[in-house]
This record gives structure tokens, C-alpha cells and sequence, in this order.
């Protein structure tokens, strides 16, 4: 059971994650839901930053649930799931970052979620089509989910540093690769 909630050992924890390994990374968020859209701005982002090939690395935009995007997460077939999401966590304040194992989150981190089918089903009806060794939620604490396309200050500066985070530890990945 992982639980991480300070940067620098987050970014280590997905050093070794996604350099070793093939990761999907999934964005997902409602974009009519002001801060529960702040996994597409990051996506969306990422987009414009990261030009080049990824290598065993992709993003995938899961607007309104992870639902909509088995398909697409089984043809890559990943070794590894990393869930970037809005979540609500009393131990949290808004803007800050969390990464967990998918374990974890089923028992302590609540998902911010609007989605229309439960995660949890989601998951199980995902590893029936696909073996992915590890799953792990990449979350952001909310502050307001209600309509509108508005984000609040401190999850805007928490998006920006899951951005930054994101795009260097990726960065890092694809220079080794090279060496």
C-alpha cells in the first residue's frame, strides 16, 4: 500500500514507475465542473509541451470517466495505470497533490467524481480485458465541483505543479532512453 503526499518523493516514486515500465496515464474530469476539469487542463497542457514520441509512455483524455476510455487503455496494454484526478480528501487541503495506490484510495481518498459508472466497476471490467500490474490514482484536492468552467486559485497552483511534475519526470524518462 502506497499513500504519498510530498512532491519530491512523488516525483522519485514515478521516476522509477514510468521510466521501467509501459504507463498509461489517464486524465479525467468533467470539463462543465470547474475544478473536477483540472486532469484535462493538465492533459491538455502536457499536449502542447510534449511534442516528440513518448516512447512507452501515452496520455489518454478521459472526459466524464475512465468508462470512456477502456478501449483505448487496452490497446496499449499497459504494465501500469496512473489515474490523474480530482479527488476529495479531508486530510487534504485544496491544490494538494497525492499519489496513491488504487488500494489506498478505496479506502481512505474519496474521488471527486461525477462519472457514470462507479470506478471500482470500471476497473474490474478493464482487468478483465487487460493485465495492468499496478493502478494508482495521481489526485488533486478540489475545492468547488459545482457547474461551470471556473478553477479555483489553489488547484490552479496545484495543476500547474502536477504540470511541471508530470512533464519533468517524463522529460527524465525519455533522456535515459536515449543513453
Amino acid at each position: 500500500m502506497v499513500i504519498i503526499q510530498d512532491i519530491k518523493n512523488i516525483r522519485e516514486f514515478l521516476i522509477k514507475k514510468i521510466c521501467s515500465q509501459r504507463t498509461v496515464i489517464a486524465f479525467i474530469g468533467s470539463p462543465l465542473r470547474n475544478d473536477d476539469r483540472v486532469a484535462l487542463l493538465i492533459y491538455n497542457d502536457l499536449i502542447v509541451r510534449l511534442k516528440n514520441n513518448l516512447m512507452n509512455i501515452w496520455f489518454i483524455e478521459c472526459e466524464y470517466g475512465l468508462e470512456n476510455c477502456i478501449h483505448e487503455i487496452v490497446r496499449k496494454n499497459p504494465e501500469t495505470l496512473i489515474i490523474v484526478d480530482a479527488i476529495l480528501s479531508q486530510e487534504l487541503k485544496p491544490g494538494e497533490i497525492v499519489l496513491a495506490s488504487w488500494d489506498h484510495v478505496r479506502d481512505k481518498i474519496g474521488l471527486a467524481t461525477t462519472h457514470n459508472i462507479p470506478i471500482y466497476i470500471t476497473l474490474s471490467l478493464l482487468s478483465s480485458q487487460v493485465v495492468i500490474n499496478e493502478i494508482y490514482l495521481l489526485g488533486i484536492r478540489i475545492k468547488d465541483i459545482g457547474i461551470g468552467m471556473s478553477i479555483s486559485d489553489e488547484v490552479d497552483s496545484g495543476r500547474e505543479k502536477l504540470a511541471d511534475l508530470l512533464l519533468e519526470v517524463i522529460k527524465f524518462c525519455s533522456n535515459r532512453g536515449k543513453h
